[in-house]
């Protein structure tokens, strides 16, 4: 079965946005993040979950469509891992949870 066209924008968006997500993961480990960017992190992460939970219900997209769609939503799960680890289920090890590094504001204040 062919994609449509709409399913083909859809599916590309959704891959800009998972190499997006990517980059940030990757960026997070630098520590060197402003507030500026973690709103993009925020706005790209809000599309790509939106786009990705059109495979998760019965949103009209094709069974070949929806197969792509969790194939990208697996990379970037993959994507993911490569920067924050699993939980340790044996000790309860949640330190995935929390960020990294400490987001820095975009314009940050002196005080006098």
């Amino acid at each position: 079965m062919t994609l449509t066209t709409l399913e083909q924008t859809l599916l590309n968006n959704a891959r800009k946005h998972q190499k997006e997500l990517a980059a940030f993961y990757a960026k997070s480990q630098t520590g060197q993040l402003n507030e500026e960017e973690h709103t993009d992190y925020s706005l790209c992460c809000g599309g790509f979950t939106e786009l990705i939970s059109l495979a998760l219900y019965n949103s009209g997209l094709s069974p070949e469509a929806s197969v792509q769609m969790k194939q990208i939503e697996q990379d970037d799960i993959e994507a993911l891992k490569l920067y924050r680890p699993v939980e340790d289920s044996k000790s309860g090890n949640k330190d995935f949870l929390k960020p990294v590094r400490a987001i820095e504001p975009a314009n940050p204040t002196t005080k006098n």
